[in-house]
């Protein structure tokens, strides 16, 4: 087993989330912890063609750089929708993470996994307020449409810096929350882009670029590293 597989096992313990300070992120999270969480409604929400960022999804993987042998991790990694493509992108040298709070989540992509015979994957049980994973593990993060779920982002942003490598680089992928946004997104989204890349910053996160990617209509890109 690799030192860091070895590592993670010992930290992968299941942790008690708190709650979130932001009262519009709790009542998005809500349903997704739910253990009786409705997964085929999920699967056909989430990976479906009309999904921008679905059906983005190796262009997205791509436009985050990931090369093969990468340790990655998928923050809120949902049903899989990204599994494949990041399989692929950090090839059989590579590890993906899918990190997830919810419970069915994380059953859903064991269970993928196994099925599709994904051995360097492995799915983890996070918190609200952690992505669980031991210092300095990963060399890549990716995170979309799943920033805005973050109450705590204060903890959770921390958690994550921690388990980038020095140069390690996130990619965030989100909706884009603007005047001219359609209602759910006002509704659903807490924040605009130039205020959650405010956050990543204080964070202790170096900005990098924005990546425009053609074909994304509702959702940005931007990337950032550790120093």
């Amino acid at each position: 087993m690799k030192p860091i597989l070895a590592l993670l096992a010992l930290t992968l313990l299941v942790t008690s989330a708190l709650l979130p300070n932001s009262t519009q992120a709790q009542a998005n999270n809500d349903s997704y912890i739910n253990p009786d969480l409705d997964l085929d409604r999920m699967i056909d929400r989430f990976e479906s063609e009309s999904r921008e960022v679905f059906a983005y999804r190796s262009e997205i993987v791509a436009a985050a750089g990931i090369q093969p042998g990468d340790i990655v991790a998928d923050i809120g990694a949902g049903t899989g929708a990204f599994l494949a493509p990041l399989v692929d992108a950090v090839g059989e040298t590579g590890h993906v993470f899918s990190v997830e709070v919810s419970i069915r989540f994380v059953e859903r992509l064991r269970q993928v996994a196994e099925e599709e015979g994904y051995d360097n994957v492995t799915a983890v049980y996070s918190s609200l307020t952690s992505a669980t994973l031991p210092p300095a593990s990963v060399d890549r993060m990716i995170v979309v449409d799943t920033y805005h779920h973050f109450g705590d982002y204060d903890s959770m942003l921390a958690s994550m810096l921690a388990a980038l490598r020095p140069g390690g680089v996130l990619t965030l992928v989100e909706f884009d929350r603007t005047e001219d946004s359609r209602d759910w997104i006002k509704g659903h989204v807490r924040a605009s882009k130039e205020n959650f890349r405010q956050e990543i910053e204080a964070a202790g996160f170096v900005f990098l670029d924005d990546v425009t990617l053609e074909g994304l209509e509702e959702n940005f890109i931007f990337r950032f590293s550790k120093p």
